[in-house]
């Protein structure tokens, strides 16, 4: 028969290999799902994060665009502070005039605050707004030596356009727009390229070297290559006006013999963003520039408009800051690193760098991890119940061999004897009734003693079936004594014991007073069956009130007691003590789980401690009694 605490390690290590597995899984299980949300969340968050993203693009491109396709159409003439009218006609008379002088509408600065001002320049006229009056003098501070922490609030439009005057010349801001162009022209190609309905290359079109040579020579090639290129890749603004009308306007210059009254093509350029630094700070402006030829002229005339970048960001991060409240929308300079795409602003060579969304812009479900937590609950109470059913059942199967064994070799015992004395009476004369009646004895105490072993058995087998009636009636302390004494006396006497009863408090009770005895006899037996090498034959038994009003019943003998590691298991069914296995006394170890069972039927309680007298040991059982009988 396997040893039952083998029996039980093996049993744990079944259990534990099953918490281990099942645990595993769960946990791999929850690691995988929790991971596949993560990366759903993240997704999620990434394409809210996009689409938080165009929408603030657009929104961005939404402020410039009208700005940018308005200055895009003004007419040529208008960059000039007056110009000379096409055709002007009397309006009472119907006769058509010459020479009409017309003031630019852009005098006054049409537009939002971050327009700073609309300039044109040329060879031949040089530097005129149409925002500054007169010939610029060179004594006007250009807007680069104002202090910058007045923000440059001080700077007017002569001191801007003295700004542009001093940094740049007209080739460099030609080759600005060249490249401007150029980058134009790539995106659009490239846009193209990536329909599946168009053929054409997205090759960019980089701008030529320059010939120092013959500046006019290579501003008339520079102007002829970007209106080619406009001519090929967008829709041409190129208008009909008389030649000597057309030059005027655009140079400023006294009309020669030579210029004709016909009409000629006047073409302005689409006007593109480009960066320039005005005021030799970190941070460039952005500037609208465009080139406008006439065909029978090789020279070029550069217009644009200047924007102030700091004042146009403020508005800019004002109108994203819902959806990014730390958004930056950062130059790209010609040189610098290329952004993405999904970066870029489609008005302005710029990009936007958005940092964290707003708190509320997107939330992550829980509802996986609800779910998980149940399924731990759920899994863990159900190993819990596997384990809990797998140690009851160990429990039940080592209290059945526990059973068996004891009830094995206490039924040996007096089957042996009964056989044994049997063959002996049957044997004996006649003539022998001494020796018969020995036997007869012998014959007796064996069945009283199988009797005992089959009603304990009998009693434990009923436990927790139908319980047990008790007859309850009040109970003085001195008549528990007497009946406890003349239930044991004998076997005190027959087993050299003493008993010593002492009633403490005579306090009555409602009690079974038979229960009692047979609690407390049970207990006196156990004192006389394993005290015998006690040096004091007395057993003590004392009857006393407790705190709660009722009883208080000790049972201590003078013998080694119970080991400590014992103090639970002699409560047990079947169990044993080491000092009980070592007597070799009788018993299946039925009588303490019995008369604890017992006790707590009346109310009460069994225990174990270390008695008053016997304090080296624990050896005194005390029976504790409710003051009423509890149903």
């Amino acid at each position: 028969m396997t040893d039952p605490r083998t029996m039980r390690r093996q049993a744990g290590v079944a259990v534990a290999f099953v918490w281990l597995l099942v645990c595993g899984g769960l946990a791999w299980a929850t690691y995988s799902a929790i991971q596949l949300e993560e990366f759903e969340t993240a997704t999620q968050h990434n394409l809210t994060e996009e689409r938080a993203k165009a929408l603030a693009i657009s929104r961005l491109d939404a402020i410039v665009e009208p700005v940018l396709a308005r200055e895009r159409q003004r007419p040529y003439t208008s960059f000039r502070p007056k110009y000379k009218a096409a055709k002007a006609f009397n309006a009472s008379s119907g006769e058509e005039l010459s020479d009409v002088i017309v003031p630019s509408p852009l005098e006054r600065l049409p537009g939002p605050e971050w327009l700073l001002l609309h300039f044109q320049v040329s060879y031949s006229g040089g530097w005129s707004s149409p925002q500054v009056s007169g010939h610029l003098d060179d004594s006007v501070i250009p807007a680069g030596s104002i202090p910058r922490n007045n923000g440059h609030r001080d700077a007017g439009p002569e001191n801007w356009l003295a700004a542009l005057k001093s940094r740049f010349e007209l080739p460099q801001l030609l080759e600005e727009f060249e490249f401007a162009l150029s980058a134009e022209i790539e995106a659009k190609r490239a846009f193209q390229a990536a329909r599946p309905s168009t053929t054409a290359s997205a090759e960019p079109v980089p701008p030529r070297p320059a010939d120092r040579s013959d500046p006019r020579t290579e501003l008339a090639r520079r102007a002829a290559r970007a209106q080619q290129l406009e001519k090929e890749n967008f829709v041409s603004l190129a208008r009909c006006e008389p030649e000597k009308v057309a030059l005027e306007n655009l140079e400023g210059a006294t009309p020669e013999p030579s210029y004709s009254a016909a009409c000629v093509e006047v073409a302005p350029n689409l006007m593109m963003p480009v960066w320039l630094d005005v005021t030799l700070e970190s941070e460039p402006y952005l500037a609208l520039l465009r080139t406008v030829s006439v065909q029978s002229t090789t020279y070029c005339v550069l217009q644009g408009v200047l924007i102030d970048w700091r004042r146009l960001r403020e508005h800019m991060v004002q109108e994203v800051h819902d959806l990014f409240p730390e958004v930056k929308i950062v130059p790209v300079v010609r040189g610098g690193p290329k952004p993405s795409t999904s970066d870029m602003l489609q008005t302005i060579p710029a990009r936007i760098v958005t940092g964290p969304m707003a708190a509320t812009a997107v939330h992550a479900s829980s509802s996986l991890r609800i779910t998980l937590s149940v399924a731990w609950l759920a899994t863990v109470l159900a190993l819990s119940a596997v384990t809990y059913g797998t140690l009851k059942y160990l429990t039940i199967a080592q209290r059945r061999m526990h059973f068996v064994s004891a009830v094995t070799h206490e039924l040996r015992t007096p089957l042996t004897s009964f056989q044994l004395y049997s063959d002996l009476l049957a044997d004996l004369g006649d003539d022998d009734s001494q020796r018969r009646r020995q036997y007869a004895e012998r014959l007796q105490t064996e069945s009283r003693r199988l009797s005992r072993l089959v009603e304990n058995v009998l009693a434990y087998s009923h436990i927790g079936d139908t319980g047990v009636r008790l007859h309850g009636r009040p109970c003085k302390a001195s008549e528990l004594a007497e009946a406890v004494a003349g239930a044991v006396a004998a076997k005190c006497e027959a087993s050299g014991k003493r008993l010593c009863i002492d009633v403490a408090d005579d306090a009555t009770i409602e009690t079974d007073l038979e229960f009692v005895v047979q609690i407390v006899a049970n207990l006196v037996e156990n004192a006389c069956k394993y005290s015998e090498d006690a040096s004091d034959p007395s057993i003590y038994v004392r009857v006393a009130t407790n705190g709660s009003g009722g009883l208080d019943i000790d049972v201590e003998d003078g013998g080694s007691g119970v080991s400590p590691s014992d103090r639970r298991a002699v409560f047990e069914p079947f169990r044993r003590s080491d000092a009980a296995r070592s007597t070799g006394s009788g018993g299946v170890g039925l009588g303490l789980a019995l008369s604890r069972y017992w006790a707590e039927c009346l109310g009460g309680r069994l225990s174990l401690r270390k008695g008053p007298r016997n304090l080296n040991a624990f050896a005194c059982f005390t029976l504790s009694l409710p003051a009423t009988l509890r149903p």
